[in-house]
């Protein structure tokens, strides 16, 4: 792979690790690389590939920049589910907390995948003292609270259906 190619792929990686969607990185990359646009939705594609030759996960300052990209989505995010919450949105409600899981989970494919921390399960006991409702802000408090309505909305309206479907 020439030093070319490798510098457009890294560009377009490093854009799309910020959040940005593909329509959105795409313009800028193909503007300052001279490419097309399909060659670098073809090229995004084709991601799996090309991603582990130029990128070293073993390098700190990629997973850094990763988990910067990361820690700029992720309250964007939960910006996202207080608005939908504001508005009685459920389901962009749900959607956020969807996204948040999975970016959560990225996070830590991530840092498994890179040995910073175990890829075997970790046995957790928790008790109910180790989450202490006091120890938490008025803000997490509040999460936590709306995130119970919904599930206990959703579980409602499943017993419902499943109710109905019975009769």
């Amino acid at each position: 792979m020439n030093e070319s190619l490798k510098a457009r792929r890294l560009d377009l990686l490093r854009r799309m690790v910020k959040g940005a969607k593909l329509f959105e990185a795409v313009p800028p990359v193909a503007k300052r690389w001279r490419v097309s646009s399909e060659t670098l939705s073809r090229d995004w594609g084709r991601r799996k590939s090309w991603i582990p030759k130029i990128v070293n996960l073993q390098d700190p300052t990629i997973i850094h920049e990763i988990l910067t990209g990361m820690r700029e989505i992720i309250p964007n995010i939960w910006a996202t589910y207080a608005r939908a919450i504001k508005e009685g949105n459920t389901s962009s409600q749900i959607g956020a907390l969807r996204t948040a899981i999975v970016a959560y989970l990225k996070i830590i494919e991530l840092l498994q995948a890179t040995g910073y921390i175990p890829a075997e399960p970790v046995s957790l006991k928790a008790d109910a003292e180790d989450f202490a409702w006091e120890d938490l802000d008025e803000a997490e408090r509040k999460t936590l609270i709306e995130g119970a309505k919904i599930l206990i909305k959703q579980d409602r309206k499943k017993r419902s259906k499943d109710f109905q479907s019975l009769h």
